[in-house]
Formats: structure tokens, C-alpha cells, sequence
């Protein structure tokens, strides 16, 4: 089970990642809602936030029940954090360290 919480979880920061570019272009314009698993199921949203300029990040993460009830949730910072990429590798190390 903790192998697919993993993928999921994955699979989900790569769309919130799709997503970004056009939240940036549309966020005025574009509400966005959190969509729920199946029933019975668990969903896994990870979060990542870079500041180029103080080399920063910050990773959350917050796993749902298909009611969207808070089942688990965390987050963390790092100091010297070169690149939005370098965040985004973060945030699943560390989402996947947690969620077992």
C-alpha cells in the first residue's frame, strides 16, 4: 500500500506542477478546487515553494480521504536550494520519507 501512497503521490506533483504554468497565466481568472479520490480511496497532494534569491524552499504535503477529511499532513524548509527543480526533488524525498 505504501508503494502506491508513493506513486500517487508522484503522480499528483507532476500535475500540480503541469498546473502551475497555468495558474500563473490564468490565477486571476481561474479558481481552481481540490478534486477528491475515489471513495474509499486516499489522496496524497504535495506542495513545493522556491525563492531563487535566498536559495529557499519549502515542501508540504497533506493526504485526504476521498471525503476530504485530513488524514496526515507536514511540511519542511531548506536552506540552499539552487534550483526550482532541486525544490521539487525535495518535496518528494521528503513527502515519500513520510507517508508510510
Amino acid at each position: 500500500m505504501s508503494l502506491s501512497i508513493v506513486g500517487k503521490a508522484f503522480e499528483d506533483c507532476n500535475e500540480w506542477t503541469k498546473a502551475q504554468d497555468l495558474i500563473f497565466i490564468k490565477e486571476s481568472t481561474r479558481k481552481l478546487t481540490w478534486i477528491p479520490p475515489p471513495m474509499n480511496e486516499i489522496k496524497c497532494n504535495i506542495g513545493v515553494a522556491w525563492w531563487k534569491k535566498h536559495q529557499i524552499a519549502g515542501t508540504s504535503w497533506v493526504v485526504r480521504d476521498s471525503m476530504g477529511k485530513v488524514l496526515m499532513h507536514s511540511r519542511c524548509s531548506y536552506t540552499q536550494v539552487h534550483s526550482h527543480f532541486d525544490a521539487k526533488i525535495k518535496s518528494w524525498e521528503y513527502g515519500s520519507t513520510q507517508v508510510r
